[in-house]
Formats: structure tokens, C-alpha cells, sequence
């Protein structure tokens, strides 16, 4: 298996302080959570759970097209942290 090496939460911020504001929720929620970047374009509110502090994830986008992911494993439920 590969080895992985994540970035500290310093190296997060660093990364962070220096996109554009506008893109920096992305960002965060990408960091935080481990989900693909196709997978959070493909989010709708209806998937965010904020009672359960949860983000279903259920499908990706590619080119503009929404599809169910590739794999069973790759529907999951990822924890929001407060």
C-alpha cells in the first residue's frame, strides 16, 4: 500500500490563508473531510446533515455529469467537525 503523509494542521492553514477567499470553504471542506473534489461538486444541501453533523456522500461529477460512484465503498458518510 502507499505510504501517506497528510499535511499538519499548520501546513492546512498555510495552504488555506493563500487561495483566493472565495474558494477557501472548498478548501477547508476538502482538508477536513478527505473527500474527491468531484465528489463535493456533486453535493446538494439535501446531503448535509447538520442535526447529525454528517456529509452523505453518493455520487460524483465529472465533466458536468453526475454519476454514482465507481466503487460501493466510495458512498460513505464522512463526519463535520464544529
Amino acid at each position: 500500500p502507499p505510504s501517506i503523509d497528510p499535511f499538519t494542521k499548520q501546513e492546512v492553514d498555510l495552504v488555506i490563508s493563500n487561495v483566493e477567499p472565495d474558494y477557501q470553504p472548498l478548501f477547508v471542506c476538502l482538508a477536513w473531510t478527505g473527500a474527491r473534489p468531484n465528489e463535493l461538486s456533486a453535493l446538494r444541501w439535501r446531503d448535509v446533515d447538520f442535526r447529525r453533523n454528517e456529509i452523505r456522500i453518493s455520487k460524483g461529477r465529472y465533466r458536468g455529469v453526475e454519476e454514482l460512484p465507481k466503487t460501493t465503498a466510495s458512498s460513505r458518510v464522512i463526519p463535520m467537525f464544529s
